[in-house]
């Protein structure tokens, strides 16, 4: 089974993340990211997780969730 990594993260810090792990490992199909804008709100963020976690095909909602701040948003 393929568990599904989400990168969530400030600005453009996720894609930043996952853009340097594929130079490294080649494309990554079952990893995503999820951006907080200066003006997002913690209920589109939610969305956009969850959002994502349909798109990689997460079973039963689990995926790995990378975050840049640990207790953060």
């Amino acid at each position: 089974m393929t568990v599904p990594v989400i990168f969530v993260g400030h600005g453009g810090y996720a894609a930043g993340v996952r853009d340097a792990a594929e130079m490294i490992l080649g494309e990554q199909e079952h990893v995503g990211t999820v951006s907080l804008p200066p003006n997002g709100s913690l209920e589109q963020l939610g969305e956009d997780i969850a959002a994502e976690l349909t798109r990689l095909g997460a079973q039963d909602n689990e995926a790995l969730v990378l975050a840049d701040l640990m207790g953060g948003s």
